[in-house]
């Protein structure tokens, strides 16, 4: 019963830390590390594993059966933790202008965990500002970070269709789409907005952007 809660407790830590927190803090690795030592506290007792009423497996079996689980279990959370450091990293290589190296960075974090949406966008942000500040970029050069953006935007989109950031970056992202790669339809970049402000009503950089679009169309009552 108790290994069974213990291992509960971890999938549950599991699958909160891709919505609710970051893994990486050192409140919740403790509470990670007390719980798995526990649980291989419990795997390395075969005397407690033979009283589990499992037909036809013998002691050593269920207790390598326990302790792989436990390994492959340490293995997921120290690859999530190495994900929120190099994140981490990224995010504070990017606010200080130091693109190269958030590049890296974050290349690291997605090859270690590719299903969390943040990655994804600093991305789309990293390329925003590429596009914006290197004006003397070639066509071919613009072209592919506009299009590598968007391509980031909808694997967001896919993992976390109801995070606000991700249409308000895929609109802003038209907004500074190079003249050399085409017009831009300012109603989907007002629908983009919209649909962000749908998702959360009180996002205000959603609320002031569709403002100032709405300004620079002469629609002024909106």
């Amino acid at each position: 019963i108790e290994i069974a809660g213990l291992m509960g407790a971890m999938l549950a830590i599991a699958s909160h830390s891709f919505f609710t927190f970051n893994l990486g803090s050192f409140s919740i690795l403790l509470l990670l590390g007390l719980i798995l030592g526990r649980y291989l506290s419990i795997a390395s007792q075969v005397k407690l594993v033979s009283n589990f009423s499992i037909p036809g497996i013998r002691k050593l079996l269920a207790s390598i059966l326990i302790s792989v689980i436990s390994f492959s279990l340490a293995l997921y959370f120290l690859s999530l933790s190495a994900y929120s450091y190099h994140f981490h990293l990224a995010k504070e290589y990017y606010e200080h202008g130091q693109i190269e190296n958030a590049d890296a960075a974050n290349a690291k974090a997605l090859a270690l965990h590719s299903y969390d949406d943040r990655a994804y966008l600093l991305y789309v942000q990293i390329y925003l500002d590429i596009l914006e500040k290197i004006p003397e970029l070639s066509v071919t050069d613009k072209q592919f970070y506009f299009d590598s953006a968007l391509e980031y935007l909808d694997k967001a989109k896919r993992l976390n269709p109801y995070k606000e950031g991700n249409y308000f970056l895929h609109a802003q992202l038209l907004e500074s789409k190079p003249f050399e790669l085409g017009e831009v339809s300012m109603d989907k970049v007002i629908d983009l907005y919209k649909i962000s402000l749908k998702t959360n009503p009180k996002f205000i950089p959603a609320i002031e952007a569709l403002a100032r679009v709405y300004m620079s169309l002469g629609e002024h009552e909106k």
